[in-house]
């Protein structure tokens, strides 16, 4: 009979310790936020409570934290305690481990300050959801910004536009499809309603002979066909045949262009690892009038868009280091007629990846003062400057971004050549998912 008390006892204490021994592996909990990640990680940095629970590495790049709490004065006896963030569209899935037995069951003072300090975050992160509702309101396609007609050319003046029409060389094959030829068609009616002079298209077909298949088809061959590069990030301009003032076009080549640079951009003192180059090299036209010459620069800088949190900053990188490169290249040229337009992957202000490098694409590309780019939006009300609508799959909240431009230098607001201010012009109407995700943008150019 004892043989068979101490037999239980013993099998007692193994299963226990069997139980504590898979208890203390890190147990996963998850929390849902009804929040952007962006807004998510600011609020679980600003409330964290360091007092009891110390940080002892923060991951920017994959939202995560490692910190700490003492179990005893001992400091083997500590555990760490992760939390991550991950992206779920609209909202934001937190996870937090506790490795310790007690907070593993449930209970445990450390639990208990993780719980409340995410209860906290998930209050302090919905509560500015309202503010993002102030941004244009935009509903599955229906916008409500103010719809003013675009400003009448009068004699000698020319209309400028850019365009990006997302991966334009998915859609123009000679053997159209149904699906094909309803797109273009959709395309074809916004550019004929814009009636440019001068067209940039960004994410232009992959060859200049399905460009001039689609002018020919579809624009009634209205227009001379200026393109470079290849596959989905291609670039043109476009140019009317019966173009007035009439003007001679030449292309021009810079080796700088598509030649390879290094880079700190993170001002720690060394280059980065890697070279970088343009993503997209410009397009560049000189326009030769009767009262000086007009250069025309084309500009689709890199996207921001990534995977990872990892991507995302490296992506960052990238779009400064080309902003900052074609800007050392025109540099020379400052005092000249010269526009850049095109796409330009950076909205005003610094997002989250672009604080922890204190540095943007848009302030380098435009530049300071003397040599400072103008922006033909300057007149349009700031909460209506966006060009971009993204709709989310989770929602019918948008996400907005005022990244398609028409810049130009100081010279253009001086004669000969010279900008027609008010001119310049967001075509909210004419936005349609089927022909783009962008919204075309003009402005008016005095050339006699």
């Amino acid at each position: 009979m004892k043989i068979n008390v101490r037999i239980a006892v013993l099998l007692f204490i193994f299963i226990f310790l069997a139980h504590l021994a898979s208890a203390r592996l890190p147990k996963e909990e998850k929390r849902l936020i009804n929040a952007k990640i962006d807004i998510v990680w600011e609020n679980v940095l600003k409330l964290f409570p360091k007092k009891e629970i110390k940080i002892k590495k923060i991951d920017r790049h994959r939202y995560l934290i490692i910190a700490q709490k003492r179990i005893t004065h001992q400091k083997r006896f500590s555990r760490d305690i992760k939390i991550r963030l991950i992206p779920r569209g609209e909202q934001t899935l937190v996870t937090f481990n506790i490795e310790t037995f007690i907070a593993s069951i449930g209970l445990g003072r450390t639990r208990k300050i993780i719980e409340d300090f995410l209860n906290e975050v998930k209050i302090a992160s919905e509560r500015s959801r309202p503010a993002l509702r102030k941004r244009p309101i935009v509903a599955r396609g229906h916008y409500k910004p103010p719809l003013k007609e675009a400003v009448k050319k009068g004699a000698g003046e020319i209309r400028i536009a850019s365009y990006n029409i997302c991966h334009m060389n998915e859609i123009i094959d000679k053997s159209l499809t149904v699906k094909m030829k309803e797109r273009c068609n959709a395309i074809a009616r916004n550019i004929r309603a814009i009636d440019p002079d001068i067209l940039a298209i960004q994410e232009a077909p992959s060859t200049r002979e399905q460009l001039e298949f689609f002018v020919k088809g579809f624009l009634d061959d209205k227009y001379n066909v200026y393109f470079q590069g290849s596959g989905d990030r291609s670039l043109a301009i476009l140019i009317k045949k019966d173009l007035s003032p009439p003007c001679k076009v030449k292309k021009v080549e810079r080796p700088e262009y598509k030649s390879q640079w290094q880079d700190d951009i993170d001002k720690d003192g060394e280059y980065e690892h890697w070279p970088y180059s343009f993503s997209s090299p410009p397009l560049e036209l000189d326009l030769k009038f009767n009262l000086g010459t007009l250069k025309i620069i084309v500009l689709h800088l890199t996207s921001k868009y990534g995977r990872t949190p990892q991507e995302r900053m490296l992506a960052r990188y990238r779009l400064i280091a080309e902003a900052k490169r074609f800007r050392e290249i025109i540099k020379a040229e400052v005092d000249k007629d010269i526009i850049i337009l095109g796409d330009m992957n950076d909205s005003p202000g610094l997002d989250l990846y672009e604080r922890e490098l204190g540095i943007d694409g848009i302030s380098q590309l435009i530049g300071g003062p003397p040599n400072d780019l103008k922006g033909s939006l300057i007149d349009i009300p700031g909460k209506w400057r966006f060009t971009c609508v993204y709709l989310s799959d989770e929602t019918d909240d948008p996400d907005v971004a005022w990244i398609d431009r028409i810049l130009f230098t100081k010279a253009l607001e001086q004669k000969p050549i010279i900008y027609k201010r008010g001119s310049g012009k967001i075509y909210y109407g004419l936005m349609n998912p089927l022909a783009s995700d962008h919204i075309p943008v003009s402005a008016i150019f005095v050339v006699r």
